[in-house]
């Protein structure tokens, strides 16, 4: 019932506002809109029955994205405008207390860093210029969001609990673009670098070559190139080291997330070379299972989430033993009652 209001309350919401743009075009009516459905959304999400829970998060994504666009009226340059539009999303986010605008504000961050780098347009100096410091490269992004995975954490015990709750899906979700980094560039290679392959394509298909063949990063055709070889060496190091320590301090966010993405790196890369045969597919398959199930054992050991894990807990404590309290012997003698003595008097008779 509560679905079918909330969805009622957007379709409301989504029709009014079609009907003020449509009378009164102009990006200053996206502002004020955005401004007003950024409000609507706050206050229905402080109410404290809870009722307009989903109407309150679409006036929110609205809300942010009115204001967003609003700036393309005035902003021409791609980046900077992904960058506002970061701002906005993160700082309705914040004050809302709204997770999913977080992370959305995060990934678009991770546009201007470089991170969705699409070759060969990647490689074009006209379409590379905008970005932050002038360089699209996943590892540039990668770094940026690893500093931000294991940096922000050391500050969690210095905030406030609002603070630590929106601190913790910055860093989670800066982890996961990193493992979306590592994983991007062991398959595909990393550039660093622009080159106009309009006038001469057999350059791209250089650089896509070394990219995707070669180990050692090097200059090639005045791009500096990482090869696919070299980051997947990286990539493993990472992934080992992290989930050592992961493991070690029971950090199952983190165990999760790498487990996922080491899953993909190595069934695409297994099906890579080695085809999709039918052996193939039977040893991916017993793999998949039998990991499935020690990684489900050690997560039951560490408690990351399962509900089954209290059974052992409660199995150790049943089968403890009882420590027996010694009782302390003393010396002090209790005292006994002594035996009374019963006095018979003899009959006397008188003559």
């Amino acid at each position: 019932m509560k679905i079918s209001l909330n969805l009622l309350m957007i379709l409301g919401i989504g029709l009014l506002c079609m009907g003020i743009i449509t009378l009164v075009p102009g990006s200053e009516i996206f502002v004020l809109l955005g401004v007003a459905l950024a409000t609507l959304g706050i206050g229905l999400k402080k109410q404290a029955c809870r009722c307009w829970t989903l109407a309150a998060f679409f006036a929110l994504l609205f809300g942010a994205a009115f204001i967003a666009s609003a700036m393309a009226g005035y902003i021409t340059n791609l980046q900077l405008l992904l960058l506002i539009a970061t701002a906005v999303f993160f700082a309705i986010g914040r004050l809302s207390e709204t997770k999913t605008l977080i992370v959305l504000a995060i990934i678009m961050s991770a546009s201007v860093l470089g991170m969705w780098d699409i070759s060969p347009l990647s490689l074009y100096s006209g379409l590379n210029a905008d970005f932050f410091l002038g360089v699209e490269s996943v590892a540039f992004a990668t770094i940026v969001f690893g500093l931000i995975a294991f940096l922000m954490p050391k500050l969690t015990c210095r905030l406030k609990d609002g603070c630590k709750r929106i601190n913790a899906v910055v860093y989670r979700t800066a982890f996961v673009l990193m493992n979306y980094g590592l994983l991007s560039g062991s398959l595909s290679g990393d550039t660093i670098g622009t080159v106009d392959i309009l006038g001469d394509y057999n350059i791209y298909l250089n650089v896509q070559n070394y990219a995707t063949n070669g180990f050692i990063p090097r200059m090639v055709e005045g791009v500096f190139v990482i090869p696919s070889y070299f980051y997947l060496v990286i990539t493993l190091i990472v992934f080992a080291v992290v989930g050592f320590f992961a493991m070690k301090k029971h950090l199952c966010f983190r165990i999760h997330a790498i487990g996922i993405f080491f899953a993909i790196l190595f069934f695409i890369k297994w099906f890579t070379y080695l085809g999709t045969e039918y052996w193939s597919l039977l040893i991916a398959g017993a793999v998949a299972i039998a990991g499935a199930v020690y990684f489900m054992k050690e997560m039951k050991k560490m408690s990351c989430g399962m509900k089954t894990v209290t059974a052992p807990i409660a199995k150790k404590v049943a089968t403890a033993p009882i420590k027996k309290t010694a009782i302390k012997k003393t010396n002090k003698k209790v005292p006994t009652k002594k035996p009374v003595k019963k006095t018979i008097k003899k009959k006397t008779t008188k003559k």
